[in-house]
């Protein structure tokens, strides 16, 4: 009885890690879909963290579509990623028409995202949001 227990624990084991290895192998463009919440932005220099979980942003990534939820107000834009560039591209299409260029990087359950926030301005090279860089930074962890 006792050896069976054993092999069952080590199978589950063994799929477990082979359902963890196929998860790694997928695109980003599968990998980045979920719901997500913001844990801290930083606006042209100035960081604003979220510290309870209530009040924290939430931002859901479908196939194209990213939806925000600011606490009452939801906003519905598509966006765009592109894996081929270093960093990795992502750009967001408003309901307003305007695009914004932006950069992301995506590691487990964690996703950070530069945005610069004039339409039409240049995509951020860096992970950063100086004052006066017109570039936002998100931090966002799975939900």
């Amino acid at each position: 009885m006792l050896a069976t227990g054993a092999a069952v624990v080590v199978a589950l084991g063994v799929v477990n890690f082979w359902g963890d290895l196929a998860w790694f192998f997928r695109s980003d463009s599968v990998r980045i879909q979920g719901k997500w919440r913001l844990v801290w932005v930083t606006e042209n220099g100035e960081t604003h963290t979220f510290p309870f979980l209530f009040i924290a942003p939430r931002c859901t990534l479908e196939e194209k579509t990213m939806t925000v939820d600011d606490g009452g107000m939801l906003l519905v834009n598509t966006y765009r990623i592109e894996t081929a560039h270093r960093p990795k591209w992502f750009d967001i299409q408003q309901y307003s028409g305007q695009s914004k260029p932006g950069i992301y990087a995506l590691d487990g359950n964690t996703l950070t995202i530069c945005l610069n926030t004039e339409a039409g301005g240049a995509r951020p090279a860096t992970f950063n949001s100086k004052a006066g860089s017109r570039h936002d930074l998100f931090f966002f962890k799975r939900e």
